[in-house]
């Protein structure tokens, strides 16, 4: 039985691949996703649509961009309920803001992206908040305790390198290998040009490799 792909598997065949073959590679010869991009009148429509209330132009936009909005929570919180919650707030904000919103060809999901970014900083702001109120009352275990060998798994190991990270190198990371954006989608969610986002990128499975594999990365 094929065995499921996690992030944590794509991200280290995205390292051996970017990392090893970065010297004397120009950029663009990477291989890319194929994109399917919505037709900019189509969206624009959908845009007017969904100012005029039009429950099924919301119910739409959620259908399309619920899924990538979770999973770009969920790369950021670590925590499924969070991200659930996360992630259906977005709607609602959107919803609220959307009077304000003006459509200029860039695609609705990168207008979302950024909302679901300013709601996850919030989440991950009031969270240590609330760690360090409990750490001074003394009513929680040592924080870097991992408990037995047997329960530190990847997964844990992948969001402890990411936390490492710079908060741009997270956006990328979160958005390529969570939300399975390509780097167009990315450029435009993060308002930056498709070169900067690639060295970010590669910067960034540069120093999770050394988070996550620290002799070898030594060795090289």
């Amino acid at each position: 039985m094929l065995q499921k792909e996690t992030p944590s598997h794509t991200i280290g065949r995205a390292s051996d691949t970017l990392l090893g073959g970065l010297k004397g590679a120009p950029f663009g010869r990477r291989p890319m996703m194929a994109e399917q991009a919505v037709p900019a009148d189509a969206e624009a429509s959908l845009v007017e649509r969904a100012k005029a209330r039009s429950s099924s132009a919301w119910a739409e936009i959620y259908d399309s961009c619920y899924p990538k909005l979770y999973r770009y929570c969920y790369a950021r919180t670590s925590d499924e309920a969070a991200a659930a919650d996360l992630a259906s707030r977005v709607f609602l904000e959107a919803l609220e803001g959307i009077d304000r919103y003006v459509y200029r060809g860039r695609p609705l999901l990168a207008w979302l992206y950024r909302i679901a970014r300013n709601l996850a900083g919030d989440h991950l702001r009031a969270r240590r908040r609330e760690a360090e109120k409990l750490q001074r009352a003394g009513g929680v275990l040592d924080a870097h305790d991992p408990g037995p060998a047997s329960q530190v798994t990847d997964q844990l190991d992948l969001f402890a390198a990411m936390k490492a990270l710079t908060e741009d190198q997270q956006q990328v990371i979160s958005l390529r290998y969570y939300a399975g954006l390509t780097t167009g989608e990315i450029a435009s969610a993060m308002r930056r040009s498709e070169r900067a986002v690639y060295s970010l990128e590669v910067r960034a499975l540069a120093a999770m490799r050394r988070q996550l594999a620290p002799e070898e990365a030594r060795r090289d």
